[in-house]
């Protein structure tokens, strides 16, 4: 649901935000694959003599073209989002995305698609590091841990206890369970400063997780932008 690209533009860093269409070097979840309607595909393909991928069938839970009210198809690797999703289903290199282990009702699930429609509809950006400053910031809020070692519980312990373990299996290419207080880079890398950057999938959970709302995580992202703006010009 968000994306975070290479930019040799937007800082030293090199990663910010992004809520382009997903591409192959962007999509950084092999776990999850592009999904589509085929009634949209067949018909945009008709109207325009193309067709393209929808952000919002790519959130996670998504099984239903609200739309069409048909089941969705998926390509079958992350390359797919390099063609067309008309000319996967015209040539049949697509299959029907299968019934998942989890409710996409799950009140967790639930919560983190409003997080990531509401953060998509902003059309906003910010840097990784910023991100990450404020995620740290409001877990440390929390009583969770922000470093490796500590004996504060740690984002990814709350995650666990919080999301289906299929989701966070599929979603983060992780096992299913995990021990108390042994942190998990894929997820505690939004808070801990190691050098992986954390997929898309990973910072909107944790966002989900530690905000109540997506507003209160907008504001906490621009305090945290304008504190480095401010730190940077002194």
């Amino acid at each position: 649901c968000f994306l975070i690209r290479n930019d040799s533009t937007l800082g030293p860093t090199g990663r910010s935000w992004s809520k382009l269409v997903v591409s192959r070097d962007d999509y950084l979840n092999p776990a999850r694959l592009p999904a589509f309607c085929p009634e949209c595909a067949s018909e945009q393909k008709r109207r325009r003599t193309y067709s393209i991928w929808r952000r919002a069938l790519q959130l996670p839970g998504q099984q239903i073209c609200e739309q069409h009210g048909c089941l969705l198809f998926q390509g079958r690797g992350v390359d797919a989002f390099m063609e067309q999703p008309s000319d996967l289903l015209a040539s049949g290199r697509c299959d029907q995305v299968p019934v998942r282990e989890w409710a996409a009702d799950h009140p967790a699930i639930t919560k983190l698609v409003t997080f990531s429609e509401a953060m998509l509809a902003t059309g906003r950006s910010w840097f990784a590091p910023v991100v990450r400053a404020a995620l740290a910031h409001q877990a440390s809020l929390r009583g969770l841990r922000t470093s490796v070692s500590g004996s504060l519980p740690l984002v990814s312990d709350l995650a666990f206890e919080t999301f289906p373990a299929a989701f966070i299996g599929e979603h983060l290419a992780l096992q299913k369970v995990k021990r108390q207080g042994i942190p998990v880079s894929a997820i505690d890398c939004t808070v801990i400063g190691w050098d992986n950057v954390p997929t898309g999938t990973a910072v909107a959970m944790a966002m989900s997780l530690l905000f109540n709302s997506p507003s209160e995580a907008i504001e906490a992202f621009d305090a945290a932008q304008m504190l480095t703006f401010t730190v940077e010009a002194t």
